[in-house]
């Protein structure tokens, strides 16, 4: 005799010629119809979802291993329960908890029993736990013990603040913009050698002056030169302030007694002395004809020697500027220039740097090479003196070519009391302008001693010690590849993440702001609702 399982389906199958037999036999207990499926619908409905639910069930538990079900062993036309699957303690620990309330056995949840709301909430719940970062599995599973959740939670809020904290430090380090400053000395072959520029600080001769004021019978002869006020000369037969000026100028061969660029070598020689109009008065600024110097020593270089011929109306002595040849000395004759006096040696040893540095938002920098920040506060500078003036004075020729000269003495006075007043007083300063330094420029330090020389002269000898210069340029100290280098470390180290995380996280954040405000729909979770229709009927054995 064979031996034989009888499938419950099969027995319903053997009735579907009988309805009122297979209504019988389910009213008799072996089988309940708790939801789903009323008894007025047709028997092929309830059939064919009856046969799909058990080959889902049968599957199931077959994959699963715990139970070998049904059992090989049983005959007849009773079908017995399950048994229920021995449990371990990780299984204990892991195993979700049955809320549904049914009694334990082959029951499938009935998906109608779920409102939309927590449909929806578990929709969220699983999105978020499929970002992978170490541990949020563990803290959003809704169906591990309490306390697990709350350590892991625990856990996930303080390396999440390191990690916050930290990245943020890092942020704003980076906002800093931090360089590095490196120095280095390197020898050459030549150097570039400054010009210089020197003014007497009595800023006119007052000698010819007189004569002139006393010739137009503005003084009387026994007038002094203390007495005399070239503002009175302008518009005297056509006279302006710049012929005043080139009249009234210090004689260069005057001042100038002697002048050597290196061993018996002239300074006419090696380059040329030329006039120029400064805030100062007429001043006179020597370039070297090649740019370059191959000799270095105190007896190689600059030599002159100075005499002051002119009584002493406002002081005694020179201005002298040692600046680069490009670079226009109108207004840093007066700002930067350093001071000889009478009775003195002074030997100046230059050092030459160059700085090549960035532009950041602390220290920012113009990158331009055509730009001049001493020509940017010279325009600021005499855009400012036309504001209290009102005319031009010798000095703005270049630019403010198109306006008139001061034609009248009060006119000029009024120029050189807004000289003082923004020079000497206080009212200009070159912080004021909107003039940020050269990315690029070469400067040229000196260290000056001073030794006691003849009287009512100055001797002045400007010179390298060797063929030396520094180059100091900058970079940044913290760039952006450092700085995700290291906010990347933070999240390795904190969370167990990476970039590809953060995005993960960004994907949910956006699919559940648009879930909510744009009431989209999420297309595998329809499909999943869909499917799981099929499992509408719970039956109990």
């Amino acid at each position: 005799m064979s031996t034989f399982i009888p499938h419950p389906l099969r027995v319903a199958k053997g009735l579907r010629a009988f309805p009122a037999a297979v209504q019988d036999f389910l009213s008799r207990g072996a089988f309940q119809l708790s939801t789903g499926f009323n008894m007025d619908q047709s028997l092929e409905r309830v059939m064919t979802t009856l046969e799909k639910y058990y080959d889902q069930q049968r599957a199931a538990m077959l994959s699963s291993g715990s139970v070998i079900w049904p059992p090989s062993d049983i005959t007849g036309d009773v079908w017995p329960t399950p048994p229920e699957p021995k449990l371990t303690l990780k299984k204990a620990w892991f195993q979700k908890p049955d809320k549904s309330g049914a009694e334990k056995g082959m029951t499938a949840p009935a998906s109608n029993a779920v409102s939309k709301k927590k449909r929806k909430r578990a929709l969220a719940w699983r999105s978020f736990k499929q970002v992978s970062v170490a541990g949020i599995d563990a803290a959003l599973d809704r169906h591990s013990p309490l306390l697990r959740r709350l350590l892991w939670a625990c856990v996930l809020v303080i390396c999440m603040t390191l990690m916050m904290a930290q990245c943020l430090n890092r942020v704003f380090r980076y906002l800093e913009e931090p360089v590095n400053v490196n120095v280095r000395v390197t020898y050459n072959e030549s150097l570039e050698y400054p010009s210089l520029t020197l003014c007497n600080r009595n800023s006119f001769n007052a000698t010819a002056a007189l004569e002139m004021l006393i010739n137009y019978q503005m003084l009387p002869p026994d007038a002094t030169e203390a007495d005399a006020n070239i503002s009175m000369l302008v518009g005297v037969d056509g006279l302006t302030p710049t012929t005043i000026w080139d009249r009234l100028a210090h004689r260069l061969d005057v001042i100038v007694t002697e002048c050597w660029f290196g061993r018996g070598t002239k300074c006419e020689s090696q380059g040329n002395w030329t006039l120029v109009h400064t805030v100062n008065g007429p001043c006179y600024m020597y370039r070297l004809g090649v740019s370059n110097v191959e000799f270095v020593g105190s007896f190689h270089n600059l030599y002159i020697k100075l005499w002051e011929s002119t009584p002493k109306i406002e002081d005694w002595g020179f201005r002298i500027l040692i600046h680069e040849a490009s670079e226009n000395p109108i207004l840093t004759s007066r700002t930067r220039a350093m001071t000889a006096e009478l009775g003195w040696s002074r030997d100046v040893k230059l050092e030459l740097r160059k700085f090549n540095m960035l532009s950041t938002a602390k220290s920012p920098c113009n990158d331009d090479v055509k730009y001049s920040m001493a020509q940017c506060q010279l325009d600021c500078f005499q855009t400012h003196m036309l504001e209290h003036s009102g005319c031009r004075m010798p000095y703005m020729m270049a630019k403010y070519s198109n306006m008139s000269e001061c034609a009248t003495p009060d006119e000029y006075h009024a120029a050189m009391e807004a000289i003082k007043s923004l020079l000497i007083s206080g009212g200009w300063t070159a912080t004021s302008c909107n003039c940020p330094p050269q990315c690029r420029q070469t400067a040229f330090q000196m260290y000056p001693e001073n030794i006691l020389f003849e009287p009512d002269r100055i001797k002045l000898r400007i010179f390298y010690e060797d063929l030396v210069y520094e180059q100091i340029t900058e970079d940044r100290a913290y760039n952006l590849i450092a700085l995700l280098c290291d906010i990347g470390g933070t999240l390795g180290l904190l969370m167990g993440a990476s970039v590809l995380t953060m995005c993960e996280l960004l994907e949910v954040l956006w699919s559940r702001f648009m879930q909510i405000c744009c009431r989209v729909s999420n297309p595998s979770a329809t499909g999943r609702r869909k499917k799981s229709q099929i499992s509408s009927i719970n039956i109990r054995v």
